[in-house]
């Protein structure tokens, strides 16, 4: 996946290409990616009047637990990376 990104462990030492099972280090947090999230925005994301996506935007999620993407309950206790552009490659 092409990305810019951000999430919720920095931004620092995100590679430009992710796939499933690479082991990454972010702002010396270290994952391994076993579960990635697509989303294809249908209408323009603004919270607080900012617009963080755009319609027709794409963004993906990078997880290591499967309870992470389902946790409803304490974002905080998640770990994810979130890239608020990118390109499926495959």
């Amino acid at each position: 996946m092409g990305i810019k990104s951000s999430g919720t462990v920095g931004t620092k030492g995100i590679p430009d290409i992710i796939q499933r099972g690479d082991r990454i280090t972010v702002e010396s947090v270290t994952m391994t990616v076993n579960f990635i999230t697509v989303t294809k925005h249908l209408k323009d994301l603004r919270y607080g009047g900012k617009t963080y996506q755009k319609r027709g935007d794409i963004s993906c999620a990078f997880y290591e637990n499967r309870a992470d993407i389902d946790r409803r309950d304490d974002w905080r206790l998640m770990t994810w990376i979130n890239a608020s552009k990118c390109r499926p490659l495959n």
